[in-house]
């Protein structure tokens, strides 16, 4: 059997970045009042940690 094709993480980390940019989620979560100031809650991390830490 052959083998499957997996990218490297770099690339797979890279592919997520794009597509959910980091300054576009923290302008989303002020805009939607998830958060009102920035202390010790990162909202990026919090967006990946549930989007994609299943």
């Amino acid at each position: 059997m052959g083998s499957v094709y997996k990218p490297p993480d770099s690339v797979v980390v890279n592919r997520i970045q794009r597509a959910f940019p980091s300054d576009e989620l923290r302008e989303r979560a002020r805009a939607t009042n998830l958060i009102q100031r920035e202390r010790k809650l990162d909202v990026v991390a919090l967006f990946y940690t549930l989007s994609l830490g299943f």
